[in-house]
């Protein structure tokens, strides 16, 4: 099921009553009738695992570090009690405890093969034996970076976006997430570029600081349809102006002559 498909079904009349469990308002907040409070990873008795972009693999348990604030409550505790409500918690947690569920992830992964349960409890984390080959195999993203079309990344192009045509599609008046600011800013008709140069159709100046002469170095499509270098344009102004930054061109400095002494 697609975004766009999974929210056509929340919005259907078929289903009355839409709740969500969050720490902060995610999408599909946006279309909950009720937001369940969840606690952060500081409140939580959990365990955790190295992911696909952790490059040591390792696996610890993580107690809580603080009581639960106000009425919030773990994922876990959440579901297994909206369950008890409907008759189906044993069918959520197969009537096992969340440390039950850790001993059960152990005793399914491969470090039983190197490590005791009771040692992981004490130790409380380990980093499993580094495959013989490993100077073989890939580092991160090394696949995609040699070969992007034989190694896609999960993205609806397959590659690194600076665009979201997701968040451009369903949340177009969104201003705390935009597609790219600068492209949502240049479809409105606003100046775009750091540098504050009016531009029809613009792109981020690639200069968030002035360089040392003070020019701007980035390149704008005017409205007249030209580019025209911004650091061309400083160069020739005098120290009195201002480059289109805003920031005034530095006077350079006489350097003071060195004598050698013997």
């Amino acid at each position: 099921m697609s975004a766009r498909e999974g929210q056509d079904a929340i919005r259907t009349d078929e289903v009355e009553f839409f709740v969500t469990n969050h720490q902060w308002l995610e999408n599909d907040s946006l279309f909950a009738d009720l937001v369940l409070p969840v606690t952060t990873c500081l409140e939580d008795n959990d365990a955790m695992g190295a992911g696909m972009v952790v490059s040591m693999r390792h696996s610890s348990l993580t107690p809580a570090a603080c009581d639960t604030v106000g009425e919030s409550k773990s994922d876990f505790t959440i579901a297994c009690e909206i369950g008890e409500r409907f008759g189906v918690r044993e069918q959520i947690d197969l009537g096992m405890t969340e440390d039950e569920w850790f001993k059960y992830a152990f005793d399914n992964s491969r470090l039983p093969e190197e490590i005791s349960w009771d040692e992981y409890q004490e130790k409380g984390y380990y980093f499993p034996k580094l495959d013989p080959n490993w100077k073989d195999l890939p580092a991160g993203m090394r696949p995609f970076y040699e070969d992007p079309e034989a190694n896609p990344l999960d993205t609806p192009t397959g590659k690194l976006e600076f665009w979201s045509q997701a968040l451009a599609d369903n949340f177009p008046d969104d201003k705390e997430r935009t597609p790219m600011s600068a492209a949502r800013q240049a479809k409105a008709g606003r100046t775009t570029n750091r540098c504050g140069a009016s531009a029809a159709r613009s792109i981020r100046c690639s200069s968030p600081r002035t360089p040392a002469d003070g020019a701007c170095t980035c390149r704008a499509t005017t409205s007249s349809g030209s580019v025209k270098s911004r650091r061309a344009r400083s160069r020739a102004r005098t120290a009195t102006s201002t480059s289109p930054c805003g920031s005034r061109p530095k006077t350079p400095r006489p350097v003071a002559s060195k004598t050698a002494t013997s």
